[in-house]
């Protein structure tokens, strides 16, 4: 394995129930790599981030995560938000106590937090800028903060891979542009590699390092530039499929000239 190489996929598949999900996937991933899984739904990709975190064994084919094979990782090592992740209470919970509950799978869930952990926390609160809302009820925030909770939730474990399923659906244009921005932010302080599952191309691929595009099998792994035709696009997406890219041109959504983020 590449000093630099987190993961690789070599010739995997899945099967659900007999059905084949997932075909003959092949693809590695490096340190401090931003790379986004786009596709229809229905096409495999949550079921490829599972397979990534350990959470769906292949019948075929072959996995190493951090030189380990799927489920086995160090504690911690993999940060995991699946799509429409949400916190179900009986009772208000602050978000600093929602962010603490990633430091469980280190303490353990029958032991207290010690200073140490609450500082982790803090400081997850500050890295995604919403340290104000440490003592405010998690259920009464909005979508996209809410989101910046559950990612830092995510990174108080100190993974070195996160992994994202479909982070932004609720989010508006303006919300998605200052979320993918905060995970190029992290990707850069933490050294961090970062896999997001997405069906919006037209935002996400100006922020990532990298794309699969996927529809069962990999069609095309590789930088999000011109190199992405039109005829992996309907391969992936099918034919007669609008597609709408948003950069600095882009009257509508906000994404204007002023954003040093967009080219």
């Amino acid at each position: 394995m590449d000093k630099s190489e987190v993961g690789f996929l070599k010739n995997v598949y899945v099967k659900y129930n007999d059905k084949l999900i997932l075909e003959d996937i092949n693809l590695s991933f490096y340190k401090s790599e931003f790379i986004t899984i786009i596709g229809p739904n229905g096409t495999g990709k949550t079921t490829l981030l599972k397979t990534i975190a350990g959470l769906v064994k292949p019948y075929k084919g072959e996995i190493k995560i951090f030189n380990r094979l799927p489920g086995n990782q160090p504690k911690g090592a993999i940060g995991y938000l699946p799509q429409g992740t949400v916190v179900n209470t009986r009772f208000p919970v602050k978000v600093s106590d929602v962010v603490l509950m990633g430091r469980y799978s280190l303490i353990g869930y029958l032991r207290f937090p010690s200073e140490q952990d609450k500082k982790i926390a803090r400081n997850c609160l500050e890295e995604l800028n919403i340290y104000e809302y440490a003592k405010s009820n998690f259920q009464e925030l909005s979508g996209g903060i809410k989101q910046r909770v559950l990612i830092a939730r995510a990174l108080a474990s100190e993974p070195k891979l996160l992994l994202l399923d479909e982070p932004t659906t609720s989010l508006d244009i303006l919300s998605q542009r200052d979320f993918y921005n905060t995970l190029k932010k992290l990707r850069d302080e933490r050294e961090l590699s970062i896999i997001v599952v997405s069906h919006d191309i037209g935002v996400v691929t100006q922020y990532v390092d990298k794309i699969v595009c996927l529809n069962k099998k990999i069609h095309y792994y590789g930088k999000a530039d011109k190199s992405l035709s039109t005829d992996i696009l309907e391969k992936v997406f099918g034919k007669n499929v609008m597609f709408i890219v948003h950069d600095k041109n882009c009257l509508t959504c906000g994404l204007n000239a002023n954003d040093g983020n967009n080219q």
